[in-house]
């Protein structure tokens, strides 16, 4: 669930998708918009599928999200991606290079990531319309958050 400064709520619902002989062929994500009063929005509510088995899927899981002031939906994964959707559910772009622990917006929308690697974490800030990055601090393990 993420809050926007319109006060929208937005929430995704994930399930697997079955056959009819109950075995795993995909995954349903759902992303539903509700108002400061409680009121779903439904022309900002929609819902893709993902195909694949159990196995391939589970990494496809959602674990975080942001959403920018331009309906832009940050989602960190299960396995340890960053993805950007449209409020369609389109794909936008991935961050994919690390395994990313952490994400966060900034009031200014900069994703600011956290990940690690075997001896230091790192905490990078990028501007994602230039697709630049502002600043990054590696710090050894027993520094970092």
């Amino acid at each position: 669930m993420n809050f926007r400064a319109n006060d929208n709520l937005y929430v995704i619902v994930e399930n697997l998708r079955k056959n009819d002989s109950g075995g795993i062929n995909g995954l349903i994500r759902k992303l539903i918009v509700f108002d400061s009063q409680g009121n779903r929005l439904d022309n900002k509510c929609f819902t893709s599928e993902i195909e694949g088995d159990r196995e391939t899927v589970k990494g496809d899981f959602i674990r975080k999200i942001y959403v920018t002031d331009n309906d832009e939906i940050y989602m960190r994964k299960a396995d340890g991606t960053i993805e950007v959707y449209d409020i369609f559910l389109n794909g936008k772009g991935k961050w994919e290079t690390a395994q990313y622990r952490d994400i966060c917006l900034d009031e200014a929308d900069n994703l600011i990531l956290l990940y690690t690697n075997n001896t230091s974490s790192t905490v990078e800030k990028i501007d994602p319309r230039r697709n630049n990055t502002i600043y990054k601090v590696e710090m050894a393990h027993n520094d970092s958050p």
